[in-house]
């Protein structure tokens, strides 16, 4: 409890130091005033002590006019620069009671925090991705949506809140599944054709099943082309070396029946991409490697998808995993090296 006070009360003063800042540099009519800097405060005491006494301080500020997040509903942004509101600040510091409160107050919910920022949503759960989602976290999302937070914002760093969700550290079905049900959209694809399933999310099973039977497309394919079978066997990196009991059933979903297992040469110039088999023996994962060979990848297929002539990954999956266990061990695998060496030749 300690610590965690300590990091809400640096944050809160972090975020009142920029806004003394921003009030300076803007002198935007919408940026704080003293209503709203005593709406922050008040909000930052009640996550801390969550007091009966605390929240009067904060149903009487909006009472007497303090606005959580926005002045007008007109106004590009809720802040002139990255600062935080009070709205900004409650996202983040489970108090879904005070965010309940704050949305009733009148919030335009898809507003961004700043010119080109994230809005409320994506920036909820942009900070719950590196950690286990808490049920107060999870309770603030939605609230969000059910205010009417747009499920399919495009966020600063070019993703969906879904995809945020999918691909954080430790992923939680329940803010996904709600996602899915608000209608955020599993087959969107950014400029070079990636999908949600390019990534981690495609070496969870249970995530995997979710996406999929949410309507992901197992099958989708990059510009590149890459697909979601190129990532399946990527895991976190404290899960290098150990068992993957779910690798076979997770190549079951995304290997499309009677279509190789490496990925189709770009149609036009990409850039190029390992082949899964390579890919899964630098994951570190030699289970993975097994249940790939067993689905028919070929050790003997070029090992990136585009031409690569004279770098260290030209020839094919065993030369370059071979080459690359003596030159640079840290980077391969030693047992899904030794499993691609002992495959047969095609």
């Amino acid at each position: 409890m300690i610590e965690r006070n300590k990091r809400i009360a640096t944050v809160l003063a972090r975020g009142l130091a920029c806004l003394c800042a921003g009030l300076a540099f803007s002198g935007a009519s919408y940026a704080l005033d003293g209503k709203e800097w005593d709406l922050m405060a008040a909000m930052g005491d009640y996550a801390v002590k969550k007091t009966p006494q605390n929240m009067a301080r904060v149903k009487a500020l909006l009472k007497r006019g303090a606005r959580p997040y926005n002045k007008t509903a007109t106004q590009p942004s809720a802040m002139p620069d990255e600062e935080l509101t009070p709205m900004g600040l409650a996202v983040v510091s489970g108090v879904p009671d005070v965010v309940g409160l704050f949305l009733a107050s009148g919030v335009a919910v898809n507003m961004p925090m700043s010119p080109g920022g994230p809005t409320l949503l994506t920036y909820t759960i942009g900070n719950l991705s590196l950690g286990e989602a808490k049920p107060e976290q999870i309770e603030t999302v939605r609230l969000l949506i059910d205010a009417g937070a747009d499920v399919n914002v495009i966020a600063p760093n070019g993703e969906t809140p879904l995809e945020t969700a999918a691909s954080a550290y430790t992923p939680s079905l329940e803010l996904v599944r709600m996602l899915l049900k608000a209608g955020a959209n599993p087959r969107a694809a950014d400029p070079s054709g990636r999908t949600i399933l390019f990534g981690r999310a495609a070496s969870d099973l249970a995530m995997l099943k979710t996406l999929v039977d949410g309507g992901a497309d197992p099958y989708a394919h990059s510009n590149s082309g890459a697909s979601p079978l190129t990532f399946v066997c990527e895991r976190r990196y404290e899960l290098n070396g150990q068992p993957d009991p779910t690798a076979a059933e997770r190549i079951a979903i995304l290997h499309k029946p009677g279509t190789p297992v490496e990925p189709p040469r770009p149609a036009r110039p990409a850039k190029s991409v390992p082949t899964p088999l390579l890919y899964a023996a630098m994951a570190h994962n030699p289970d993975c490697v097994k249940a790939l060979l067993e689905a028919g990848a070929n050790p003997d297929a070029p090992a990136m998808s585009g031409d690569v002539d004279g770098s260290d990954y030209a020839g094919s999956v065993r030369e370059v995993v071979a080459r690359k266990a003596k030159s640079a061990p840290d980077l391969v695998d030693a047992a899904a090296a030794a499993l691609i060496e002992r495959a047969p030749r095609q």
